[in-house]
């Protein structure tokens, strides 16, 4: 008698058939409305990579004993993916002059992972990426989390049931090196040891601190840290640092780029604090100094989503910046190399269906737009002729009525991109329709004085007025 052959696929992957086929072309309509609100365009990439793609640009843990790595029959050393963002660096840096900056591009798409399969964790996972790469501007990673929240939204996930926990790795090495004196290598250590975190025991934790950091002082600075999760407790942080810099930047040379840097990441971890406090979301992003990420490449924001019932214990995924990622094969002259910034997140589709599921939510269920607009910024346009910029203040006032603007939109039935500000009203309209609108919002200090803007359209002049406040009235 024959041997009956095997009808389950391998260890770790999952056949489609078509009832789960629904699911995922479920999951995928929510993704695709949310990308089209927000003026994203879908892209795609070789499951096969070169192995150097991925050297140096992701974990050591995911090269050396997930990756499912063999040589082809040429002789060169290949990959199957285990995750996207390297090789979305490796295309966008070969197109970085094909496209209009800022690139906004998302992927659906398979990545490999040889770990053990549990709840959640497959060896083989369709991935979700966003990313948003050639703007540096915090005002593009809260988008990015303003994104989320719109997913979520589309998938009727109440605001209540989760949580987005943020950090900021820039802000985090300068208080490791300023406070603790942790070079490079040690600071290696410290985020590897705190990505571990949320999945050990508090014992755990503490005995992996005490192999790792062998000096009392340091552990106990760790676990202060750690801590410090509180407004006042964050805000004293950024005050110790700013006075400790600003001292350290006296006592050197005039020019010291690592104090200038340090300071940089400083303030750009102080305007993100900022910008998402002014900004409206259904669940509002937490500050969490644990949260940093597994990934070398990260350089600012960092974040991770988590069930809020703490059922799923693990986060759901999670994303940040990267500015540096590219800069290996870009040019060092010129601005391509500071030009290609980027800030994103991969979600796992098989965990959202889980979150789903555990929620009781429907999986089969469809929404459509239509109308697509693009919003400016343009500060002091009563001035066209300023020649001082318009303080931080006025920015993050007019950045936070361009979101509450955007949603309102959005909200109508609107596809919505906030796009860079502009000088002039030509280079406005050059802009918009270079990106492929033809619906225009200008706003500026009248707009935000008076919480009504108006839409028009570029190209029969037809325009639509709008206002926040009677919007709120009707509510």
């Amino acid at each position: 008698m024959s041997k009956k052959e095997n009808t389950q696929a391998l260890r770790g992957m999952l056949d489609y058939p078509p009832k789960d086929m629904e699911v995922r072309t479920y999951l995928r309509h929510g993704i695709e409305l949310t990308a089209e609100k927000f003026g994203f365009k879908e892209y795609d990439l070789p499951i096969i990579e070169a192995l150097d793609t991925f050297s140096h640009k992701t974990s050591s843990e995911i090269l050396q004993q997930q990756a499912y790595s063999f040589e082809d029959k040429g002789g060169r050393k290949v990959l199957l993916r285990p995750e996207i963002t390297p090789s979305l660096a490796r295309m966008a840096a070969g197109q970085a002059k094909a496209y209009k900056r800022p690139f906004r591009w998302y992927i659906i798409g398979a990545c490999y992972r040889y770990e053990r399969p549990q709840k959640g964790r497959l060896r083989e996972f369709h991935q979700l990426n966003f990313d948003i790469l050639g703007e540096s501007s915090v005002l593009y990673d809260v988008e990015i989390l303003q994104l989320i929240a719109e997913l979520f939204t589309a998938y009727g996930i109440a605001p209540h049931a989760y949580q987005i926990r943020y950090n900021h790795r820039g802000f985090a090495q300068v208080a490791l090196r300023m406070l603790a004196k942790m070079d490079g290598a040690k600071q290696s250590i410290f985020f590897q040891m705190v990505d571990k975190k949320n999945k050990l025991s508090v014992q755990a934790f503490e005995e992996l601190c005490h192999k790792n950091f062998s000096d009392e002082a340091t552990r106990d600075f760790i676990k202060s840290y750690l801590e410090k999760t509180s407004v006042s407790a964050v805000t004293e942080l950024l005050e110790t640092l700013r006075k400790l810099l600003s001292q350290q930047l006296l006592a050197t040379k005039p020019e010291n780029a690592a104090i200038e840097n340090f300071i940089k990441q400083v303030e750009n971890f102080s305007q993100l604090r900022k910008l998402l406090g002014l900004v409206d979301f259904p669940s509002k992003p937490i500050y969490d100094p644990s949260i940093v990420r597994g990934f070398d490449y990260y350089t600012g924001l960092v974040f991770e989503v988590f069930d809020a019932s703490g059922e799923i214990t693990r986060s759901l995924f999670g994303g940040g910046r990267y500015d540096l990622l590219l800069a290996g094969y870009l040019p060092k002259q010129g601005d391509l190399k500071n030009g290609l910034t980027g800030v994103g997140f991969g979600m796992g589709l098989h965990i959202v269906r889980l979150f789903l599921e555990k929620l009781g939510l429907p999986l089969r269920k469809k929404i459509d737009t239509d109308g697509k607009a693009y919003l400016a910024m343009m500060v002091d346009r009563t001035n066209t002729n300023a020649k001082t910029e318009a303080s931080s203040e006025e920015v993050l006032a007019l950045q936070s009525f361009a979101f509450k603007v955007a949603a309102c939109l959005r909200n109508k039935g609107y596809a919505v991109e906030i796009g860079a500000a502009a000088s002039s009203l030509q280079k406005l309209f050059t802009q918009a329709k270079s990106r492929g609108y033809t619906l225009v919002s200008i706003l500026g200090e009248r707009e935000l004085a008076t919480k009504a803007f108006s839409l028009k359209n570029i190209a029969s002049g037809e325009v639509k007025n709008f206002s926040l406040l009677a919007d709120a009235k009707r509510k």
